[in-house]
């Protein structure tokens, strides 16, 4: 009489398993549906965009479709504010731009020695101050110093290579990419930069050959004794 109930428990626990392996398989595969509970992979890319109200890193702009098509590998500046405008188009471009506190002419100076303007304005949460330099009266250098209370020199140095790739050239001071139009470059503490690169192998040319010039009147100059 107790071999009957024996094989009756044995029939009733073999069908618990079931019933729970199979629910346990359901629930696996609702878990990898859905991706709750999923673990982070160690090899994943940390997530350095955050979201600007959170104080996450401000997203940068992506190429615009004109040079993409042109096949620049970088932007020609930071979102609206692109090198070579003149400087009303600035100033109505910084107005309407919630990254900066631009107050209008007030900021607006003039370099005597070169007779070139210059525009500094306060940023807004992630920009503490900018620099705006240009050369005939066309943008060509922008300068960012941005808010080491919400971001930090590696959040910004893999945003930018996330973006545009290893640095072209890096050194304890700073990491810079670079085309056959722009530079960019992140400076320590906390500065981007975005340089013009004709016009400044110009200026650079420009000043050689003033140099050249100023020896070359001192020598005539002494030649007098």
């Amino acid at each position: 009489m107790g071999k009957p109930r024996v094989i009756v428990l044995y029939v009733s626990a073999c069908a618990v398993l079931l019933l729970v392996s199979g629910v346990a398989t359901v629930y696996a595969q609702d878990q990898a549906i859905t991706g709750e509970g999923e673990a982070p992979r160690p090899d994943a890319a940390p997530d350095v965009g955050g979201d600007a109200a959170a104080g996450g890193v401000a997203p940068l702009d992506e190429l615009s479709p004109l040079d993409a098509a042109l096949g620049h590998r970088l932007p020609r500046g930071f979102g609206n504010l692109t090198l070579g405008i003149e400087l009303e188009e600035l100033k109505e471009r910084l107005q309407q731009d919630p990254s900066f506190q631009y107050r209008g002419d007030p900021e607006v100076s003039l370099v005597p020695r070169e007779r070139q303007h210059l525009v500094e304005t306060r940023g807004g949460p992630f920009v503490e101050h900018a620099v705006f330099q240009f050369h005939e009266d066309r943008l060509f250098t922008i300068t960012l110093n941005l808010n080491r209370a919400r971001l930090d020199y590696y959040a910004m140095y893999t945003r930018l290579r996330s973006r545009y790739g290893e640095p072209d050239r890096l050194d304890p001071a700073r990491m810079i990419w670079e085309d056959e139009a722009v530079r960019i470059s992140l400076e320590r503490p906390l500065t981007v930069k975005y340089l013009d690169l004709p016009v400044f192998e110009q200026r650079r040319r420009d000043a050689g050959l003033q140099d050249s010039v100023r020896r070359q009147l001192r020598d005539e100059f002494l030649e007098l004794f």
